[in-house]
């Protein structure tokens, strides 16, 4: 249910694990984020470092709804350097290296690539880092975001 905001937060920078199957083994160094409510018949969510419930349906709802339940600022983001899809902090590559790696027009139009040491996917800023952007910085309005 949450598998779009997974990727949104590791967009953010946030280390984000997604439980395909739900939450099996409760981690008290976790906190959990859950569509689930409570009831009468179902275990209770215990064992976690925090549960948050989210009420909302849209991706991009859910992910104000989640930054404004954790408390999060602009300053604990650090956009664009995890992996969209496992999760691991993003390397440098060097341009050589992503050569046959990327399609040919993003090779000689793009000069910086990042990659994935996990699972290997290549990443560049393309025209799309910039809506991503613009969305992240829409979630702090009153705060300006410089890259470090």
């Amino acid at each position: 249910m949450l598998g779009r905001l997974a990727v949104w937060l590791r967009l953010l920078g946030l280390d984000t694990v997604y439980l395909a199957g739900g939450p099996k083994t409760p981690r008290p160094d976790r906190v959990l984020l859950t569509r689930r409510t409570t009831r009468p018949h179902q275990p209770r969510l215990g064992g976690w470092q925090r549960v948050v419930r989210l009420t909302e349906n849209r991706t991009l709802d859910q992910l104000r709804e989640a930054v404004h339940a954790l408390g999060l600022t602009l300053q604990d983001a650090a956009p664009l350097t995890r992996c969209s899809r496992c999760n691991a902090p993003l390397d440098p590559l060097d341009r050589s290296a992503a050569f046959g790696r990327v399609p040919e027009f993003v090779f000689e139009h793009q000069t910086e690539f990042f990659s994935c040491p996990t699972c290997g996917r290549i990443y560049w800023p393309g025209t799309h880092q910039g809506r991503m952007m613009a969305i992240i910085q829409g979630l702090w309005p009153d705060e300006n975001f410089s890259r470090g």
